[in-house]
């Protein structure tokens, strides 16, 4: 591999390790390393190179996730079993300002203890299904007074059903 080459892998590597960044598709990987033309990008990488430069990214920025976690697990740990810090209140007295050093006491929140405890328990919201078992968008459950519809309506209800039961029996 060249020194070209390898310069424009790291740089891919990490702006798309980067969670800062968009994970962007391939398509914009030669505007990221200032080519003028998309080709240019496979000149230098293969298919497989560029799979292995996604792969590296995508692991560098889930282990990057993974600090950030853990500091919002921290933060949530705090806030349910309460903390304190140093802080300096600033006043005013005839026109001096005084500055006072003072320790800030934050007194222990029960909903956050709650919500962490629960993430730390594995008792996480249970997910929704969006899609069905072959993969398409499930429709959400409504109720139609078929007395108020036109007969364009009804036809175009008839359609949206046969589309969303594979056919109708009866036509």
């Amino acid at each position: 591999m060249s020194d070209v080459v390898i310069r424009h892998r790291e740089k891919l590597v990490n702006y798309l390790s980067n969670p800062e960044n968009e994970f962007v598709p391939r398509g914009k990987f030669p505007e990221i390393l200032g080519f003028k033309h998309r080709r240019t990008l496979y000149r230098h990488f293969t298919a497989a190179d560029l799979t292995d430069i996604e792969h590296e990214a995508f692991e560098n920025r889930k282990k990057q996730m993974t600090r950030s976690r853990v500091r919002v697990y921290e933060a949530m740990e705090a806030a349910a079993v309460g903390y304190e810090h140093d802080a300096v209140h600033v006043s005013q007295h005839q026109g001096d300002v005084i500055l006072t050093d003072v320790i800030k006491k934050y007194s222990p929140n029960p909903a956050a203890a709650t919500v962490l405890l629960d993430r730390l328990e594995g008792k996480v919201p249970i997910k929704t299904q969006v899609t069905g078992k072959d993969g398409e968008r499930l429709l959400p459950d409504f109720s139609v007074d078929f007395g108020r519809l036109s007969e364009d309506d009804l036809r175009v209800l008839k359609n949206l059903s046969d589309k969303v039961n594979g056919g109708s029996d009866s036509d």
